[in-house]
């Protein structure tokens, strides 16, 4: 879990949404350990 801990805090900005520009990695993108832990947590097993 120590690959969050380097994650900036969100914060809300304004802008032009024409100027934004495509990630090369995908957000939605999770560490195998992450993913795990999610599916553990939303099965209710805690494990």
């Amino acid at each position: 879990m120590d690959e969050t801990s380097q994650l900036a805090p969100p914060q809300m900005v304004q802008g032009d949404p024409r100027t934004l520009m495509l990630l090369d990695v995908n957000a939605r993108y999770l560490p195998h350990e992450q993913f795990r832990q999610l599916v553990a947590n939303s099965s209710g097993t805690g494990t």
